[in-house]
């Protein structure tokens, strides 16, 4: 069984550049887990430095990416 981490991942290696909020839903349908805990996972991938987040702004909004 794969683990959170390594979805989020192959995920984003199929997706490319994803929102954090959609790779939380996304991920979270895949994996039956919360977007809370896909967040969690995604946070320790950014703090291991697997993966990188930038803030951007969309129509003077900000989100991650």
């Amino acid at each position: 069984m794969e683990t959170i981490k390594t979805t989020i991942i192959k995920y984003l290696e199929g997706q490319g550049r994803a929102s954090k909020s959609k790779i939380e839903k996304e991920v979270g349908e895949l994996t039956l887990s919360t977007g809370d805990c896909i967040a969690r996972r995604m946070r320790e991938l950014v703090a291991e430095g697997v993966l990188r987040k930038d803030q951007k702004e969309y129509e003077g909004n900000k989100y991650w990416e």
